[in-house]
């Protein structure tokens, strides 16, 4: 009798229900889609116990990085930790956040108030991303001797206490808990 269309519907359908026997192997997971942030930033060593975000693309100025969010919340400051008001200190997620460095001419800038990395200048494919951190941060926890290489370098990075005003001014998001004390400081 010759096979019909009909035939062929019934037997994918059964041989498709049919239960799994002990010996089957399990379907392979689905691979993950990547996190958004690992198609715009890679992190590298870039000195023993040293981490850096570097741009996997070019971003024009103004374009959101990424939204960030606190994966724990500290009352003081660490090494790995920005202040988003004061004695509220957080570790960021996502984690690679955490390796934006240092920059006295920064192209990012973490906005506290609405919780996202902004490009503040036009960014090249391989750039390292680099953040001022007396943007959030008041007192450093370990303040330390800036290499940005930046004619504008500040050279010591201590926090904004130590800066005042004119070094703050005309600095990009500059967090409500370091400019509301710039003006009384």
């Amino acid at each position: 009798m010759p096979r019909t269309n009909a035939a062929r519907s019934v037997s994918a359908a059964t041989y498709a229900a049919r239960p799994a026997s002990p010996t089957d192997e399990p379907p392979a997971p689905a691979p993950a889609a990547p996190h958004p942030l690992d198609l715009r930033m890679v992190v590298r060593t870039v000195a023993p116990g040293m981490r850096a975000a570097f741009a996997l693309k070019p971003f024009r100025k103004g374009a959101i990085l990424s939204p960030f969010g606190a994966r724990r919340t500290d009352p003081a400051p660490s090494r790995y930790t920005i202040q988003t008001a004061p004695g509220r200190h957080i570790h960021l997620d996502p984690q690679p956040l955490e390796c934006i460095n240092h920059g006295c001419d920064p192209n990012v800038a973490f906005d506290v108030e609405r919780m996202r990395v902004v490009v503040v200048r036009a960014i090249r494919a391989g750039e390292e991303f680099r953040a001022f951190y007396p943007s959030t941060e008041w007192a450093m926890d370990e303040p330390f001797d800036c290499a940005c290489g930046s004619p504008k370098c500040l050279r010591r990075i201590t926090g904004a206490r130590d800066l005042g005003a004119a070094a703050m001014s005309g600095r990009p998001f500059v967090a409500p808990h370091v400019s509301a004390p710039l003006r009384t400081h």
